[in-house]
């Protein structure tokens, strides 16, 4: 499961939105892999003011029976800019059932601190300076700029950078709009196993029409496991 965690990028609203124009966006999809569900992901987000906040959740929870119980609760929050949006602040905790871990990160003017990142997974050989990661997305921030509402008639091209505190990723989506194809790269932090099983996801987003937007109802990602898909509920 955790590698289920880790393909829907890894991925209450958190305080520090003013709340004078503030809107919601939320979204819960079920997890399904190899055609099983798996588990279930919530998004809630809120932006207003020039700023968001995004809380993502993914637990298991007695879904399927095939799988023992996890919980992973992403929060980020931040400020929306002309060139897309800049994290201040970033946690996440996982607990897959025998293990926990736990991230926590504050920004400076968009670099990274790391002040606490306990996980099981080892380091990687070439590993990454925080102070060099100006400009990344967190993974919880990462997922909200993915899955998104987009205005109708805009194409998805998209590109971004994730560093979950360890490790950096890229993004890059292309298409019209309806039908989006991506793709995830592990690009720096990773050991060279992870490398040599796999270094790129294909990712494809579907979109339908809400109101005068629109909205992502299934994504898909091809992991090592098998296809991980999110279908809007």
């Amino acid at each position: 499961m955790r590698a289920v965690l880790r393909a829907v990028l890894g991925l209450a609203i958190v305080c520090g939105v003013a709340s004078g124009a503030a809107r919601a966006q939320d979204a819960t999809f079920d997890v399904t892999l190899a055609g099983v569900r798996v588990a279930e992901m919530t998004i809630d987000s809120m932006v207003g003011d020039g700023r968001y906040a995004v809380v993502v959740m993914i637990r298991s929870d007695g879904l399927a029976g095939v799988v023992r119980r996890i919980r992973f609760e992403s929060r980020a929050e931040g400020r929306i800019t002309r060139d897309g949006l800049v994290p201040d602040r970033y946690s996440d905790r996982a607990d897959t059932g025998r293990r926990q871990s736990q991230v926590e990160m504050v920004y400076d003017a968009g670099v990274p601190s790391v002040l606490t990142y306990t996980s099981p997974r080892p380091d990687g050989s070439d590993l990454v300076d925080p102070a060099t990661q100006g400009g990344t997305l967190d993974p919880a921030s990462a997922l909200f700029a993915g899955l998104r509402d987009r205005p109708t008639g805009q194409g998805c091209d998209v590109a971004f950078a994730v560093f979950d505190g360890r490790r950096r990723a890229a993004y890059a989506a292309s298409g019209d709009g309806a039908v989006c194809t991506a793709t995830y790269r592990r690009v720096a932090g990773y050991t060279p196993e992870e490398m040599a099983e796999r270094s790129r996801f294909p990712l494809e987003l579907v979109y339908a029409p809400k109101g005068d937007a629109m909205q992502v109802v299934e994504a898909s990602v091809q992991t090592i496991y098998g296809k991980v898909r999110l279908k809007r509920r």
